[in-house]
């Protein structure tokens, strides 16, 4: 498994053919099942506007520049990406960085935006945005839970 660090609209790469490719893998580590870990750290910071907030944290026992990634931190990504692909708008558009990490520190997530068509996101993909933003990080949906979710939204689509 691949924890890439570092989901954000500019990572995203899109090819001829319009297929999605993940681009920056430099914050990614690779997850070996026997090590028993599913976390790395950096002493790089993600951008604020798709990170997690628990990254912004320094962990208990580590020095400042410490930064906990995981599969979860990469699923609460996804919903900040998920909010920028449906609104054409990057998270906390509008708000300039300071701002942004002002409604990180008090908790704050970005508001639902309006979609393509001119009407709010829809409910089913605004629901599915805020569990990937759950603030316990294991309540968030898993990895495998987002490919789901994805799968069937494209079935119907079809």
């Amino acid at each position: 498994m691949v924890i890439h660090g570092d989901l954000t609209g500019t990572n995203v790469l899109i090819d001829g053919s319009g297929k999605a490719c993940l681009s920056d893998f430099g914050l990614a580590t690779i997850h070996h099942e026997f090590l028993g870990t599913s976390f790395f750290m950096s002493s790089s910071f993600g951008n604020i506007r798709w990170a997690a907030p628990e990254v912004f944290q320094t962990p208990e026992g580590e020095g400042n520049q410490s930064i906990l990634c995981s599969t979860k931190t990469d699923v609460y990504s996804y919903g900040s990406l998920m909010l920028q692909v449906l609104s054409g708008k990057m998270p906390f558009f509008g708000f300039n960085t300071c701002q942004v990490y002002g409604q990180v520190a008090l908790g704050r997530r970005p508001p639902r935006e309006i979609g393509w068509d001119g009407q709010p996101i829809p409910d089913v993909y605004w629901h599915f945005i805020e569990r990937c933003w759950d603030k316990v990080p294991s309540k968030r949906p898993s990895s495998l839970e987002v490919l789901e979710f994805m799968r069937s939204q494209l079935t119907q689509l079809e």
